[in-house]
């Protein structure tokens, strides 16, 4: 389970297609986001409530009981090796990357803001200036053709 961007151990105690209780030695507040997942499984929810070491929350979509079901009845050792397989999210080094190419995606959408708004003004005052040459133009024009030039 990942609460505040921490992973521990947990152990499913029920399960529906829309939540799970579940125990843990530090079950997260009522309130936060978490994240289980089991095997390629991953359940995203909220807690609804807390009691002791076990906790009940509400997942965001619809959870697929019989794939979680089919995964508990795996064999420890192969349950053991495809936990294995996901170690690499407990990794605080993959987590730096990821929030690494957050950021640097949040820059290039600021620029990319900036250009746009930029070219957008730069455009209207082409227009602008464009239309006061035309409305000037006129009585100008007029002045020049009276004074004969």
């Amino acid at each position: 389970m990942r609460s505040d961007g921490v992973w521990s151990d947990v152990r499913i105690r029920n399960a529906s297609s829309r939540g799970m209780m579940v125990e843990t030695a530090d079950p997260p507040e009522r309130g936060a986001y978490i994240e289980i997942r089991r095997g390629a499984l991953t359940v995203i929810g909220r807690v609804a409530w807390s009691r002791g070491r076990r906790f009940g929350f509400r997942s965001q979509d619809k959870i697929d009981v019989d794939a979680l079901m089919a995964h508990a009845s795996q064999n420890p050792k192969a349950a053991a090796r495809q936990d294995e397989s996901h170690e690499r999210r407990k990794d605080p080094s993959r987590l730096g990357e990821t929030l690494k190419g957050e950021a640097r995606s949040r820059q290039i959408a600021s620029a990319l803001q900036y250009v746009v708004f930029g070219v957008a003004a730069i455009i209207a005052a082409i227009i602008a200036a464009t239309m006061v040459g035309e409305v000037l133009s006129r009585p100008f024009q007029s002045i020049s053709n009276a004074l004969g030039h």
